[in-house]
């Protein structure tokens, strides 16, 4: 999944309710992008100096299927870096980036199925295109599947997937040029606590390279609801 929570004014209206529901989100959140390499850390950001907000909307719409309850939502997003910098009176390097992004889930009884797509351009800023920051295209998504076995055990699997295409800017050598994430974990529920053992794959492949970087974990996850 695609995006990240930056200072700015959030809308959110209720458009229909019953068996369906359906809400609106509205937001204009600060600028943001990473720092050319000839700026100080102290100047403002590309996306700073646009002095132009970032822009989402996202349609979120509930309701069961018989007995089974589902969600859907639906985003776009729009923004503007000032590659120029502050100052500079000119749109030549203007940079604009873009996102639609849908996403579901389905919980058939002990079964639960939920998963993300998306496509964009120049959204490093929102952790898309393998958080790399240009003029790129990128086309991800994620899948997750988990079954309850009974009210203390369930086990769950994830696959999710990030490839950076060239947009107006070509990816340059060792770069990122796609990434894939597999995980697994058995979960064990208590009143209030959650305990995981969950495994994590990655795998990347660069620009240029022959042969793909991998990476293995196995971790403990501990989990409080408070």
């Amino acid at each position: 999944m695609i995006g990240w929570r930056f200072p700015g004014i959030f809308v959110y209206h209720d458009l229909a309710g019953g068996d369906t529901p359906i809400e609106l989100q509205l937001a204009a959140m600060g600028g943001s992008w990473s720092h050319v390499v000839e700026s100080s850390p102290d100047d403002p950001s590309p996306g700073e100096a646009a002095m132009f907000p970032q822009l989402e909307a996202r349609l979120n719409i509930s309701g069961t299927a018989g007995e089974m309850p589902w969600n859907a939502y639906f985003v776009g997003h729009v923004d503007r870096k000032d590659m120029d910098g502050v100052g500079v009176d000119s749109d030549v390097d203007d940079l604009t980036g873009s996102a639609l992004e849908a996403g579901a889930r389905i919980r058939p009884g002990a079964l639960t199925l939920q998963g993300n797509v998306y496509y964009g351009q120049a959204i490093g800023q929102l952790l898309g295109s393998i958080t790399q920051f240009g003029d790129y295209e990128g086309v991800g998504g994620w899948v997750q599947a988990g079954y309850q076995f009974d009210p203390r055990w369930s086990l769950w699997g994830f696959f999710g997937t990030d490839d950076a295409r060239d947009g107006d800017a070509a990816l340059p050598p060792g770069a990122r040029d796609e990434n894939q994430i597999l995980a697994a974990m058995l979960r064990y529920d208590l009143p209030g606590y959650a305990i995981g053992l969950e495994w994590l794959r990655a795998n990347t492949d660069f620009v240029g390279a022959t042969e793909s970087s991998s990476a293995t974990q196995l971790a403990l996850s501990v989990f409080y609801a408070f």
